[in-house]
């Protein structure tokens, strides 16, 4: 059978079964309930991953498999069996854990052994250690609707392209065309849910899978980084969640609303929007590891390393994201406390980090970018630039005081500092290989390119934050806003207990205010951005805005502004001041986790024009 009449036949399976199961699951009341952990917010029916199983399976039969093949077949459906049996009757993490860890070994003993190194038990235990990873990273991802299915096509048509047509190919094809099958009722609004029952089959098979794809890979940093490309988005997910919860004393293993996607909602995306970004990011990551092994031999490692820096960009972008308090797992473990001074150090050793790994990136690329490629010729003049270079500019970028500023960088007087000691770091760099080598030793092209791409790469990276900030397809948010600062939770929390919740579109910090607080006042208002009072009417006109409150901390010309700036937009404006006789007659008193508190009165401001 052909391959794409293959995809067409589970596609079709997978619909059918996916379609019965809907229906039998209904009519058996076989449904998952919303709760406090899921991101569902109606009765969804269950055991999707019974039917992406039963067309993966049905699909099979029609391919070419050998022994391999069969014996990854059956350990798929095996770890199914585990997933249905904790979709049905529950599993403790350990059970669920100690069931893995006995199928990867199966799957280790028949061969599936990725070929990382020379020695066999170090690539067994990093084979064990990626199947389990890979497994229970998908069975992380599943937590909104139609995500895991596609990034797990996305994924299985990036292992196609690496490997090219092979026996295992045919397997791939077979659950590729199963999840697009199920892909049709699970994207939002999901009408079934796969459950572990499927993520944990798709995990297990897709790193098997993987691992025979990468079997006549002899390139060691391809070994190494291939699995990250293709792999990203379950890595991402799973390394966000783990090590988010672990800082904050959180259960890793608990349900919550805490993942990616999740936090992508929180900053303003709908549902849709949310999946279809990382289903972007996956797509790209594979991309980047296809074109690298096809098309980019040479400038492949430079590109990977650009990624991975904006990988780690985002991700960091994605954890500095508060989310309230109920979407969070239980809290079991103790918190790690952080040092000021070493949260301070770890962060500009971070930044020294990813400012020396641009800087390799940069010479490569330039050197790539002239010499079209690094040959014997060009090998000791290119290692020789590459270990002075981040000798060379780094330290300037200290003395010119690139790393006592921070990291978020907004406009080119920000990056100024930055762009200066870029040009000092590449005249740097000039005389030491002058006093090494001499003028003809070194390449002025590469030196050029070098400096243009440093100093592009490291401004890029401290724009990144407002970068991301721009480039998110938001939908506009509907609320009240607030102009103030340190007083902004007070006033949320006494609209509850008022009985009037009121979605805070954001705040916005006036003229005065130093700009240092500004993340203590973000943390304290869990998903609402800050800004300042001269963005409010770009705000404005892109927001739903239903009122605007200020604040005590504004003064009169604050007020003015803010006042003038809401009759433009016919916005009703109301000033909460403190009540003068708080301290000699009762007030109005509220009490919130166990203190009393004193608010002042609100009062408007006068017809809007």
């Amino acid at each position: 059978m052909s391959t794409l009449r293959l995809a067409l036949l589970c596609v079709g399976l997978s619909a059918m079964f996916t379609a019965a199961t809907i229906w039998l699951a209904r009519y058996r009341g076989w449904l998952v309930y919303p709760r406090s952990d899921r991101w569902s917010k109606k009765p969804v029916a269950q055991f999707g991953g019974v039917a992406i199983l039963l067309s993966f399976l049905a699909g099979s039969f029609f391919c070419p498999l050998t022994r391999l093949g069969m014996c990854l077949c059956i350990l798929t459906a095996c770890m199914g069996a585990v997933g249905l049996w904790d979709d049905v009757r529950g599993l403790s993490p350990r059970l669920k854990l100690g069931a893995q860890a006995v199928l990867a070994t199966l799957a280790i003993s028949t061969g599936v052994i990725y070929p990382l190194t020379a020695h066999r038990w170090i690539n067994v235990a990093f084979t064990m250690l990626f199947i389990l990873g890979i497994t229970n990273a998908f069975n992380l991802l599943d937590n909104m609707d139609g995500l895991a299915a596609g990034i797990g096509i996305n994924i299985a048509v990036f292992m196609i392209l690496l490997r090219g047509a092979s026996m295992h190919s045919y397997l791939v094809i077979a659950m590729a065309g199963a999840l697009v099958g199920y892909l049709f009722f699970n994207f939002h609004p999901a009408k079934i849910f796969m459950g572990d029952t499927g993520s944990l089959a798709i995990g297990f098979f897709l790193a098997c899978a993987f691992i025979r794809t990468e079997q006549h890979v002899t390139t060691v940093v391809s070994l190494l980084f291939t699995p990250i490309l293709v792999l990203f988005l379950p890595i991402f997910d799973t390394l966000l969640v783990s090590i988010t919860r672990r800082l904050n004393g959180r259960a890793i293993s608990s349900g919550a609303k805490d993942h990616s996607s999740h936090r992508l909602v929180m900053l303003g995306l709908s549902d849709r929007n949310a999946v279809l970004m990382l289903y972007a990011i996956s797509a790209l990551s594979g991309s980047v590891a296809f074109l690298w092994r096809r098309f980019w031999p040479e400038l492949g490692p430079g590109a990977l390393a650009i990624f991975l820096v904006a990988g780690n960009l985002f991700w960091l972008y994605l954890a500095q994201v508060q989310l309230p308090e109920e979407w969070l797992s239980r809290t079991n473990v103790v918190t790690i406390a952080i040092p000021e001074f070493l949260h301070s150090l770890a962060t500009r050793g971070a930044a020294v980090l990813v400012d020396i790994v641009l800087v390799g990136a940069s010479i490569y690329l330039a050197t790539v970018l002239r010499f079209g490629s690094i040959n014997s010729i060009v090998l000791p003049s290119f290692l020789l630039t590459l270990a002075l270079a981040p000798a060379a500019k780094v330290p300037i970028m200290a003395i010119f005081s690139v790393y006592r500023r921070s990291w978020r960088a907004a406009s080119f007087h920000e990056l100024y500092p930055l762009f200066k000691s870029a040009v000092a770091g590449s005249a740097g760099l000039v005389v030491v290989l002058f006093c090494l080598q001499g003028l003809g030793s070194f390449s002025r092209a590469v030196i050029v390119i070098d400096f243009v791409l440093t100093f592009a790469l490291c401004a890029a990276a401290r724009s990144a934050h407002n970068l991301f900030s721009e480039l998110l397809p938001r939908h506009p948010r509907r609320g009240c806003l607030l102009v103030g600062g340190s007083s902004a939770r007070l006033f949320q929390q006494y609209l509850e207990w008022q009985g009037e919740p009121q979605d805070i579109v954001a705040l916005a910090v006036p003229q005065g205010l130093a700009l240092e607080p500004l993340r203590k006042i973000e943390a304290s208002l869990p998903g609402t951005p800050v800004i300042k009072l001269t963005d409010l009417p770009a705000l404005l006109t892109s927001s739903e805005i239903t009122a605007l409150y200020l604040l005590p901390e504004c003064n009169d010309a604050d007020v003015d502004f803010a006042t003038f700036v809401a009759q433009s937009y016919a916005i009703p404006a109301h000033s909460f001041t403190p009540n003068v006789g708080a301290f000699i007659r009762p007030a109005p008193e509220f009490k919130k986790n166990g203190y009393s508190h004193h608010v002042g009165d609100m009062r408007p401001l006068g017809p809007t024009a």
